[in-house]
């Protein structure tokens, strides 16, 4: 369900802004709460569609829905291709007769290493990050 909520651009870069919820409270909802910047700097980077301005009070698009169901697209995904690595460097040590524990440990890690990398390529290409909507009028 997406949902509009209003904040403070904190800082523009680019097409990009940096933006400060009024009620960080809605953050909670969200599976990524405890792994987002919101934690420390309490902004949330969002795609800065009407150009607003640092200080600008703005209403912003964000599903946290769709944010959760993604987190847990990548979490399942992320532990299927640990296991895939740590099955693959354990059947690989056997064969070779090195140490089963150590090749086990280092599949995971590089298959860890390859989600990391997919997930930059496929983050760039079809993320659907919040938006700026609109700008509030000052009254």
């Amino acid at each position: 369900m997406t949902k509009l909520e209003l904040g403070k651009v904190e800082v523009v870069e680019g097409l990009y802004a940096y933006v400060k919820p009024e009620n960080p409270e809605t953050c909670k909802k969200c599976a990524l709460s405890a792994l987002c910047a919101m934690n420390s700097s309490q902004q949330i980077k969002m795609i800065n569609s009407v150009n607003a301005k640092e200080g600008d009070r703005v209403k912003f698009d964000i599903d946290i829905e769709e944010l959760n169901i993604e987190f847990i697209k990548f979490l399942t995904f992320s532990l299927f291709m640990m296991l895939v690595g740590v099955f693959g460097g354990y059947l690989i040590g056997d064969k070779l007769g090195i140490q089963r524990e150590l090749t086990s440990i280092l599949g995971g890690a590089i298959f860890l290493f390859i989600v990391y990398y997919i997930y930059k390529k496929v983050e760039k290409k079809g993320k659907k990050m919040p938006t700026i909507v609109e700008i509030e009028k000052e009254e």
